[in-house]
């Protein structure tokens, strides 16, 4: 495999780590706003 190549690959898979962690995140984003949109409808009721 030629370094170039090599390379390449190393970028591409720290790219998916970083993409599962965005993706891990926006589900915790998810699920703090849905928390917040509960304790909002609790409080105006």
């Amino acid at each position: 495999m030629t370094q170039e190549l090599q390379f390449t690959r190393n970028i591409l898979s720290t790219t998916k780590v970083e993409l599962k962690q965005t993706e891990e995140e926006l589900e915790t984003a998810h699920q703090q706003q849905r928390l917040l949109s509960k304790n909002l409808h609790n409080i105006e009721d």
